[in-house]
C-alpha cells in the first residue's frame, strides 16, 4: 500500500471515530450546581444534570448523598426537566450536628444504577460535586406559614379528625424550630366539671426546604381533645402564627383506642425498676 493510501486510511479511521465521539450525546453531559456559593442548610440545592433524564433515572441507588464526613443525609429531591432539585430533611438531631459540606453522588456507567436520558444514553461516568452548607437556615418568606394537610386529607381547619394515635400537621413555611415544642401545641380536653384541662402531646418535627412537618402523638384513652390556632404557640422567625385559624376536635378510632385499653401495663406502672424489669 502507498504511503497516500495510509494517510487516506489513517485519516478515514479518524473521522469516523470522531463522528461516533460527536453523536454520542452522553459524553456531553456534565452535571454541575447551578451555584456555587455556600447554602443554607433548608436551601433548595440545584443541580444541572445537562440532560433531560428518563423518568425512572431518579433513585435512592443513582443519587448518594452525605456530608463530607461520609455520612449519609435524608434528603428529598425531584427532577424539573434538565435540573435535579435536593433538600435536606433536618430535624432536632440533625441540627445538633449540622454538616458543613454536602456531598452528591451521581451513578454514571459502567454501574446499573447509572443515570441515562429519556433516549437511552447513559451519563459516561460517576460524578461527584461538593457544596459547602452553612451553619444557619434561611429567612422566612414574605408571606405567612400557611397549613397545607392535617394527616394527608387538606386543610380540614374545622369539624372533626378521626386518628388512630398520630395527627400530622404540614405547614408551607419555614417555622422556628424553638417553637416546635409539645408545650406550644396543647390540646384540650372536656373535664367532667366542663372545663378545659391541657393535654400535652408527644412531638416530633422536620424541616425540608420552606415546608415544615410536624407529628403529634396523641393519646387515644382521654377521648375526644381539641386542637385550636388560639393555643398554638408556632410561629416563623417573623414571629407570625400559621394561617388559617384552625379548630378541630381530634377523636380517637374505636380500634386504636380499644388497643390502648388493652395494652398490657408497664413495669413503672407496676411499681417496678428498671433493674427488677431486666
Amino acid at each position: 500500500m502507498s504511503s497516500r493510501c495510509r494517510v487516506r486510511s489513517a485519516w478515514s479511521v479518524t473521522l469516523c471515530f470522531t463522528l461516533l465521539v460527536g453523536c454520542d450525546p452522553s459524553l456531553e453531559y456534565a452535571p454541575r450546581w447551578t451555584e456555587s456559593r455556600p447554602a443554607a442548610l433548608d436551601a433548595v440545592l440545584s443541580i444541572d444534570l445537562g440532560m433531560v433524564p428518563a423518568d425512572e433515572a431518579l433513585t435512592q441507588r443513582s443519587l448518594i448523598v452525605s456530608c463530607g464526613r461520609g455520612d449519609a443525609l435524608p434528603y428529598e429531591a425531584r427532577l424539573d426537566g434538565s435540573r435535579l432539585e435536593l433538600r435536606l430533611v433536618l430535624d432536632e438531631a440533625g441540627l445538633a450536628s449540622p454538616p458543613d459540606e454536602v456531598v452528591v453522588r451521581l451513578q454514571g456507567a459502567p454501574s446499573v444504577h447509572a443515570w441515562r436520558d429519556r433516549r437511552g444514553a447513559l451519563l459516561p461516568r460517576s460524578v461527584t460535586l461538593h457544596r459547602k452548607i452553612e451553619d444557619e437556615l434561611a429567612p422566612p418568606g414574605s408571606d405567612a406559614p400557611q397549613l397545607t394537610s392535617i394527616t394527608g386529607t387538606g386543610p380540614a381547619t374545622h369539624g372533626e379528625l378521626h386518628h388512630a394515635g398520630t395527627v400530622d400537621l404540614v405547614f408551607a413555611g419555614r417555622l422556628e424550630v424553638e417553637s416546635l415544642v409539645a408545650a406550644n401545641c396543647p390540646l384540650l380536653e372536656t373535664g367532667a366539671g366542663g372545663g378545659l384541662a391541657p393535654v400535652e402531646p408527644e412531638l416530633t418535627w422536620k424541616r425540608i426546604g420552606e415546608r415544615t412537618e410536624v407529628r403529634l402523638t396523641v393519646p387515644v384513652d382521654r377521648g375526644p381533645l381539641v386542637l385550636r390556632s388560639r393555643s398554638l404557640g408556632f410561629v416563623d422567625r417573623m414571629g407570625r402564627a400559621p394561617e388559617p385559624a384552625l379548630h378541630v376536635t381530634l377523636i380517637p378510632d374505636a380500634e386504636a383506642a380499644t388497643t390502648s385499653e388493652n395494652d398490657p401495663p408497664t413495669g413503672a406502672e407496676l411499681g417496678l425498676s428498671g433493674a427488677d424489669e431486666g
